[in-house]
């Protein structure tokens, strides 16, 4: 389990792709770009799963290029569902997925990558849907949990905040982020001026494929997450 410490932090930020993303002609030099403004407090996840299935090869080839800006920009590469791909790439995380294998399964697997005693280098994100869940996730050594779809079902349109007191997956992410005992990461429809809500409601971090890709600015858009994070944590 990679440990969150002051010389390993974990990423506050997650530009996650997808096969469409992806397959855009400039992607590749867009992502260098977004990898660079985000820095070391920022993680890449390259998500293309017909591509991984379809065009391994590919898939492989374009985790090795981004692989390469990871080690210039200290941002983090995580590779989406493909455990042996993060260890081919040498990426600094998988993301599993309810798909994916399970967390003690990936483990395993990354175990047998490093001597005995040694801890992976890979660091594992699990998506949860549940305490339990989440629960079971730290304790077979996720470094982190993702959660999906936190401001769908109480997005107040005004103030595009979640609205207090409703039973959603606000209420979900407060009971993750008090009991399951590994930080936790929020994706959809995630804006910067939904992070104060979520950061006050203890997410460790925003995860965000529109509003990231889908923008003019990328890199602009990167440092508009960063720094409606900040204004978080520093209140």
């Amino acid at each position: 389990m990679v440990e969150s410490s002051p010389a390993t932090t974990l990423p506050v930020l997650h530009a996650v792709t997808n096969d469409e993303i992806v397959g855009r002609p400039n992607f590749t030099e867009r992502a260098r770009g977004v990898m660079r403004a985000m820095g070391p407090r920022g993680a890449l996840q390259l998500r293309a799963a017909r591509m991984a299935q379809d065009k391994p090869a590919r898939f492989v080839e374009l985790a090795l290029t981004l692989v390469e800006e990871q080690e210039r920009s200290g941002a983090w590469l995580v590779i989406n569902d493909r455990v042996d791909v993060a260890l081919i790439a040498c990426a600094r995380g998988v993301q599993l997925t309810r798909y994916s294998l399970d967390v003690p399964d990936a483990m395993q697997v990354l175990m047998k990558s490093v001597a005995p005693g040694g801890v992976p280098s890979c660091a594992i994100g699990a998506s949860v849907h549940s305490l339990e869940e989440g629960i079971a996730a730290r304790l077979a050594g996720a470094t982190w949990g993702v959660l999906s779809d936190v401001l769908a079902p109480a997005v107040d349109d005004r103030a595009g905040a979640p609205r207090p007191g409703d039973e959603s997956g606000l209420a979900l992410l407060e009971r993750l982020v008090r009991y399951s005992g590994i930080p936790i990461v929020t994706i959809g429809g995630v804006t910067p001026r939904h992070v104060l809500a979520l950061r006050r409601a203890g997410a460790y971090g925003v995860a965000a494929i529109r509003g990231v890709w889908d923008v003019e600015h990328s890199e602009r858009a990167v440092l508009d997450y960063l720094s409606a994070y900040d204004s978080e944590v520093e209140r």
